[in-house]
């Protein structure tokens, strides 16, 4: 025969097990909701018509070196703010991606091949800039999210090799 006491105590069991159960059910379906919304903000960034003409005016400027980048980009007041935001706009998405906050993959669907080509254009004066102030951790999410992009590139593309 059961007693009133072991009929308690499993209920009880059973209501603690059946609390972890949905707080972890709803602890994950939050985190989805995060990621979600992280994407649609980032996003939001390449709907703007102003973003997206910086963006594409940066990958058409020219320059030879660091003193010929300093003396006719960042010396004009409008190419030296497009540079700040663009620049500033992938270290962030760099930091989201570093943080575990925004996965590798949405991240990839929604920059790609757009981000690698700024990357690799823009790598010299980065790493110029880095070793002018003395400070090898300027632009390290721009840089980390390069790495993670290259990542996904490869595995992508071998993807549709096959």
């Amino acid at each position: 025969m059961v007693d009133y006491q072991t009929i308690s105590f499993y209920i009880g069991v059973f209501s603690v097990v059946f609390g972890v159960i949905t707080w972890y059910i709803q602890s994950r379906r939050n985190q989805k909701i995060t990621q979600a919304s992280l994407y649609m903000q980032l996003h939001a960034q390449w709907r703007d018509r102003k973003f997206i003409d910086n963006y594409y005016s940066m990958l058409q400027w020219e320059w030879k070196d660091l003193d010929d980048y300093a003396e006719n980009i960042l010396s004009d007041h409008e190419k030296s703010l497009t540079t700040t935001e663009i620049i500033w706009y992938f270290e962030s998405v760099g930091q989201l991606l570093r943080e575990g906050l925004i996965e590798p993959d949405i991240v990839y669907t929604m920059l790609g091949d757009r981000f690698m080509n700024w990357a690799e254009k823009y790598a010299d004066i980065l790493k110029a800039v880095r070793d002018l102030y003395e400070a090898p951790e300027r632009y390290r999410n721009i840089e980390y999210l390069y790495e993670e992009m290259k990542k996904r590139q490869q595995t992508v593309r071998k993807q549709y090799q096959k």
